[in-house]
C-alpha cells in the first residue's frame, strides 16, 4: 500500500523587526533636516546669482568702498571741512606702512599698494589722505620713477580720525613712469631693484622693495 504524500516542512518564520532605537531615529531626523536646510540655501544662493546676472546687483559682501584710485577700508570719519572742525593731525601721532602682495612686476602690469594710516593721537584730529597729500612714490636708486600725486585727478579726501582709528587704501601702479606735467612716451623701466614709499605731513614709511623683470 502507497504511503501518503509528505507535506513539504514549512519555511522557517522570518525574525520580527526589531524596533528602531530611538537615538537613531533623531539621527535620521537631524540628517534629513540638514540636507533640507542645504538645499535652501543652494536654491536661495542660486536665486541671487541669477538676480545678480540679470540686474547687475552685487550679491557680495564687502567692508571696503572705492574712494581715490582704489578700494579704501577705514575706521576713520568723513571730515566736514565747511564748519572747520578738529585741528589736522599731528603726524607724530600717525604710522604709516606700504605693502604690497606682489614682489616681482613688469612693465606696464598692475603692482598694488595697500598703503595703511593709523592713528595713534588722543583727541580727534583729521588728515586729507588724498593722494596729493598722502603721497605713495617709486624709486629706483636716486631716479623718482613715479608719484602717486602726478596728475592725481580724485582730489581731497579729508578724514576725521579718533584714537586707534586706522585708514587702508589700495593703490595701483602700472609699473610705469610718470612726472608732474603728465607726459607719455616715457622711457620704459628697466629690470632691476625699486622700492616704493608713502610720505604724509614730512613723515615716510619704511621701504617696500620689489623687482622689476
Amino acid at each position: 500500500m502507497d504511503e501518503p504524500p509528505r507535506r513539504p516542512p514549512r519555511p522557517p518564520r522570518s525574525p520580527r523587526p526589531q524596533p528602531v532605537p530611538q537615538r537613531v531615529y533623531w539621527i535620521r531626523r537631524a540628517v534629513a533636516l540638514a540636507i533640507l536646510v542645504a538645499l535652501v540655501a543652494l536654491v536661495s544662493w542660486g536665486v541671487r546669482s541669477a538676480w545678480a546676472a540679470l540686474f547687475g546687483e552685487d550679491t557680495s559682501s564687502s567692508a571696503t568702498s572705492t574712494g581715490g584710485t582704489g578700494d579704501t577700508s577705514t575706521d576713520a570719519q568723513p571730515a566736514d571741512t565747511d564748519t572747520g572742525g578738529p585741528a589736522a593731525c599731528d603726524p607724530a601721532h600717525i604710522t604709516l606702512t606700504l605693502t604690497s602682495d606682489k614682489t616681482t612686476t613688469t612693465p606696464g602690469e598692475t603692482l598694488p599698494f595697500t598703503v595703511t594710516m593709523r592713528y595713534t593721537g588722543e583727541a580727534d584730529c583729521t588728515v586729507d589722505a588724498g593722494l596729493s597729500e598722502r603721497v605713495v612714490t617709486v624709486h629706483s636708486g636716486n631716479d623718482n620713477i613715479w608719484s602717486s600725486a602726478h596728475c592725481d585727478t580724485a582730489g581731497s579726501r579729508t578724514l576725521l580720525f579718533a584714537t586707534g582709528d586706522q585708514d587702508e587704501m589700495i593703490v595701483p601702479w602700472q609699473s610705469t613712469r610718470s612726472t608732474k606735467d603728465c607726459e607719455n612716451d616715457l622711457p620704459e623701466l628697466k629690470p632691476g631693484t625699486y622700492y616704493a614709499v608713502v610720505s604724509y605731513d614730512g613723515k615716510t614709511s619704511e621701504r617696500f622693495v620689489f623687482s622689476v623683470a
